[in-house]
Parts: C-alpha cells; sequence; structure tokens
C-alpha cells in the first residue's frame, strides 16, 4: 500500500500505556466488521477521543437505550467517508465531547458496579425465594398426600370394620373355616401395618422441612438487608464518622 513509513508498531501495553497512546490519537479506529465493542472503544469515549468503528445498533438496543457518538463504519467506503468528516477538527472535538458524556452515563465503572450489584441482589433474594416457594409447596404437597392417607385409611378402616363383622357372622353361623377368616385378618392386618408405614414417612418428611422454613426467612431478610437502602445508609454514616474522627485527631495532634 505504500504506508509502511507512516506506521509506527508498538509493543503491548498496560492499562495506562494504552490509555496514554489513545488520549494522544485524533481518532482511534477500531474494527469493521464484528459489529461490537470491548473495552478500547468506551475507553476511547472516557479519554475524549473520537473513535470510528463498526456497531450493529440491532443486536444492542436491548441493553443500551441510546447508541455510543462513534462514527459508524462497516466498509471501505464508509470508513473513507466517516475518516473525511473526522478530517474536521471542530466534529472531532464535539464527538469526544458527545463520547465522554455517553460514557459516563451507560458505560462508566459506576454504572457497571449498579448493574452487577443488581444482578448479585437480584440473584441472591431470588435463590431464598424460590427455595422458600419449593419448601413452601413441598409442604403443600406432603400436607395433601397426608390428608389423602388419612382419608383413604378411614375408608379402608371402615371396609375393614365390615368384613369383620360379615366374617365373624359367617363364622357364627358356620358358613367359613376358622382358617380362612384367620388369612382375611392377617391381610386386613398387613394393610393397615402398610397405611401407618405411609403416614410415619408423612410425618418424617414433614419434620425434616419444617425446620427449614425458619432458616430461609432469616436468610431472605439478612439478603433483604444487607442489599437493602437501610444498610446502605448506615454504611455511608458510618464512613462519614470516621472520617471526622479522622479528621478531628489530624487537628488534634497539630
Amino acid at each position: 500500500m505504500g504506508i509502511a513509513d507512516h506506521v509506527l508498531w508498538i509493543p503491548p501495553q498496560n492499562a495506562a500505556g494504552m490509555a496514554a497512546y489513545i488520549k494522544a490519537c485524533d481518532v482511534l479506529a477500531d474494527q469493521f466488521f464484528l459489529g461490537a465493542w470491548g473495552s478500547t472503544m468506551p475507553r476511547a469515549l472516557y479519554l475524549g477521543t473520537p473513535a470510528i468503528i463498526y456497531v450493529n445498533e440491532s443486536i444492542h438496543r436491548w441493553c443500551f437505550s441510546e447508541m455510543p457518538p462513534i462514527v459508524n463504519a462497516d466498509s471501505s467506503d464508509t470508513v473513507h467517508a466517516g475518516l473525511c468528516r473526522l478530517a474536521d477538527e471542530g466534529y472531532r472535538r464535539e464527538l469526544g465531547a458527545a463520547g465522554r458524556a455517553w460514557y459516563d452515563q451507560h458505560h462508566s465503572n459506576k454504572i457497571i458496579i449498579e448493574g452487577f450489584s443488581r444482578a448479585i441482589r437480584d440473584v441472591l433474594m431470588g435463590s431464598e425465594q424460590h427455595r422458600l416457594q419449593d419448601a413452601v409447596r413441598e409442604l403443600r404437597d406432603t400436607a395433601a398426600i397426608s390428608r389423602g392417607l388419612q382419608e383413604k385409611q378411614a375408608v379402608r378402616e371402615r371396609e375393614l370394620r365390615e368384613q369383620q363383622r360379615a366374617a365373624f357372622g359367617e363364622l357364627r353361623d358356620g358358613r367359613i373355616a376358622s382358617h380362612d377368616i384367620q388369612s382375611a385378618l392377617d391381610t386386613i392386618s398387613s394393610e393397615l401395618q402398610e397405611i401407618r408405614a405411609q403416614l410415619r414417612r408423612t410425618a418424617t418428611t414433614i419434620d425434616q422441612i419444617g425446620p427449614m422454613i425458619p432458616n430461609m426467612l432469616r436468610a431472605q431478610r439478612l439478603a433483604r438487608f444487607v442489599f437493602g437502602p437501610p444498610f446502605w445508609f448506615a454504611r455511608f454514616l458510618y464512613r462519614r464518622a470516621r472520617r471526622g474522627a479522622a479528621s478531628h485527631g489530624a487537628s488534634s495532634s497539630h
């Protein structure tokens, strides 16, 4: 291309060195085919350096109410047209100021920290709420099973009593043998034992789940306190008090 004598290759830089180079530039040229940005373009906007880059706005509208003020280019023709516009110093200055304002509103460390804090708070509180809902649902299902078993037991006991009365009546009338009655009574006893075992298992499940509810409620209240405004305000007052005490101590020493 005949531009080798106009290109300066520099070694990899740390964050401070990279920022110094970006700030010294008239224009930052990023990628022209991906349609997205990494950390370089926002850093240029923070430093007030106008950027030319390809941004596919359609895939970013879900998370940004306003697109970054950049020169958007995705072909050799649009790159050439963008560089011609950026040759105007006034336009570069205007674009640089708009870029810094966009960065402060949409991409600053403060905004990112607030976003992460909200996400962490939502996950923690959501997890506790889900656990609580699962426990309540399990208790409700267990209670329904228990009621069903109790109703089944009551119905079965009535049937067994009727069978017993019928068996004793037939025995009294001499219509069935004693060993047949014993076999019927053994079957009835086995069924009653199975019903009682099911009820014991249900009671054990309730005993295991029950103690979880207070702990979940306490954890949920703690999460709301730690991530809620009252804790932030208390922490703010504590820091102000510490600073005031430190300033007073320094003044006294003088």
